[in-house]
C-alpha cells in the first residue's frame, strides 16, 4: 500500500508541473499533501542549506519591505508557496533517485506532446482548438495560429512558449541521447519537431543555449575537433536557420531585444514589441528603484513597477508587472545583485559533465539549459517547474559525487 501511495505522489508531482498549472494550483496542493504525508510517516527532513536560504529570503525581505514601505501580502503568499514547494521537492528527491524522477518527467513530456498532436489533428479537420476557453474549463483566450492557418504547437500549455519552456530540457536530453547512440527514435523525433513547431523565440533561444553550453563542455573536455564538426553542420544548416529567424515575431523579439539592451534607460518603450516591452519596462523600474544590492524584497515586483514606472501612456503599460517576464529581472528587482550572485553560485557549483556517467551528466546539462531559459523568459519562481529544474541540477551533481566515490 505504501509503495502505491509513493508511486501516486511521484506521478502527481511531476504531472502537476507539466499540467501548466495557472489557475487550479495543483502543483502547490500536491506538494503540500506530500509534505503532510512525509510528516505522518516521520520522514520529513529539512536540509540545512535549503533552510538557511529560506531564512535569508524571509528575513532580508522583511527588512527591505519595512525600509521601503511596501505591502506584505504578496511577500507572505510567495514565501508560503516557495517554502512548501522547495521543502517538498527536496525531500522528494531524497526519497527517489534522480534518474527515476527524470524518466517520469520524460514520459509526461511525451504524453503532453501526444495530447498536442490530437489538438492539432482536431484543429486541422474541424477548425476547433480544443484548449480554447470556450471548450476547456481553464483554456486559453487566444487561438494561436500562423498567418497561413497553421496552429502553433501548445498542447495544454495556454501559450506555445510555455509548452516550449517546460519541455525544453527533455528536448535537449533526447538530442544528446540520440547523438550518443547514433540512433533516432521516431517518437523522439516527433517530440523535437513539436518543440520547433511552437515557432517561439524562446524555443529557438533554446538551441542557442544548447550550442553555448555544448561548446563550453567540448572545450573543457578538450574535444576541439567536435567544435569544428558543429561549425560545419551550422554552415550547412545556415539557410534553414536564416529562414526560421526571418519569421516575423522571432526576428523582432530576438534582434530587437539585443539591439536595445545597451540603451535601456533611453529606449522609447512605445517603440518595442510586447515581449521586449515587458522585459525592459520591468528592468527599467528595477533600475529606477536604485536598490541594486539587496533589492526590494520578495513579492514586491508589481509594487516596484507601479511606483517607479509612472508613465501610464505606454501602449502595454502593466504587462507582466506581476512577474517581471524574466526570472533574472525578477530576482534582480526583489533580491538585487546579492540574489543574482546566489543563483550564479548555485549554477556554477553544480554544473558538471563526465562521459563516464552519461545519464547524470546529461540530466545536469539539460536542466542547466532549462534554468537559463527561465532566467531569460518567465518570472514565476515555481510555476512550470522552475524550482524542479534547479533541484534536478543540484541532485544530479550530488548523485554524481556519490557515483565517483563508489568508483574510486
Amino acid at each position: 500500500m505504501i509503495k502505491k501511495i509513493d508511486s501516486l505522489f511521484l506521478n502527481i508531482i511531476i504531472f502537476s508541473v507539466l499540467f501548466f498549472d495557472m489557475r487550479t494550483r495543483i502543483q502547490i496542493i500536491s506538494a503540500f499533501l506530500f509534505l503532510v504525508y512525509l510528516v505522518l510517516k516521520n520522514e520529513f527532513k529539512i536540509n540545512k542549506k535549503v533552510g538557511l536560504l529560506l531564512i535569508y529570503i524571509f528575513i532580508s525581505s522583511i527588512i527591505v519591505i519595512v525600509m521601503y514601505e511596501y505591502k506584505f501580502n504578496k511577500m507572505l503568499q510567495q514565501m508560503i508557496a516557495i517554502t512548501i514547494i522547495m521543502l517538498s521537492y527536496w525531500t522528494f528527491f531524497l526519497k527517489y533517485e534522480v534518474v527515476k524522477i527524470w524518466n517520469k518527467y520524460l514520459k509526461m513530456c511525451k504524453l503532453f506532446c501526444l495530447i498536442g498532436i490530437i489538438q492539432w489533428i482536431i484543429y486541422y479537420f474541424f477548425n476547433i482548438n480544443i484548449f480554447q476557453r470556450k471548450y476547456f474549463f481553464w483554456g486559453i483566450k487566444n487561438n494561436y495560429i500562423l498567418q497561413n492557418g497553421i496552429l502553433y504547437f501548445s498542447s495544454m500549455s495556454g501559450e506555445p512558449g510555455n509548452y516550449a519552456q517546460v519541455v525544453m530540457p527533455a528536448v535537449f536530453y533526447l538530442i544528446e541521447e540520440s547523438l550518443k547512440s547514433k540512433k533516432v527514435k521516431i517518437q523522439d523525433l516527433i517530440f523535437v519537431i513539436s518543440y520547433i513547431c511552437t515557432f517561439t523565440a524562446i524555443a529557438f533561444m533554446g538551441f542557442i543555449l544548447y550550442a553555448f553550453f555544448k561548446i563550453i563542455l567540448l572545450i573543457k573536455n578538450k574535444e576541439i575537433k567536435k567544435i569544428f564538426y558543429g561549425v560545419g553542420t551550422l554552415i550547412v544548416m545556415l539557410p534553414a536557420i536564416i529562414k526560421v529567424f526571418n519569421i516575423g515575431m522571432i526576428k523582432i523579439k530576438i534582434f530587437e531585444t539585443f539591439n536595445y539592451i545597451l540603451n535601456l534607460m533611453y529606449v522609447d518603450l512605445n517603440s518595442l514589441n510586447l515581449s521586449t516591452f515587458a522585459l525592459f519596462s520591468n528592468l527599467r523600474a528595477a533600475m529606477l528603484s536604485k536598490h541594486y544590492i539587496f533589492g526590494n524584497g520578495l513579492g514586491t515586483i508589481q509594487q516596484v513597477y507601479y511606483k517607479y514606472l509612472v508613465n501610464e501612456n505606454y501602449f502595454f503599460y502593466g504587462i507582466n508587472s506581476e512577474d517581471g517576464y524574466s526570472m533574472a529581472v525578477r530576482i534582480f528587482t526583489e533580491f538585487g545583485l546579492i540574489g543574482l550572485s546566489i543563483i550564479g553560485y548555485i549554477l556554477i557549483k553544480n554544473f558538471f559533465y563526465d562521459r563516464k556517467n552519461f545519464k547524470l551528466s546529461t540530466i545536469n546539462f539539460s536542466a542547466m539549459i532549462g534554468i537559463v531559459s527561465y532566467l531569460i523568459r518567465w518570472g514565476s519562481y515555481y510555476t512550470f517547474g522552475a524550482i524542479l529544474f534547479y533541484i534536478f541540477l543540484v541532485f544530479s551533481k550530488k548523485e554524481y559525487k556519490k557515483f565517483t566515490k563508489e568508483n574510486r
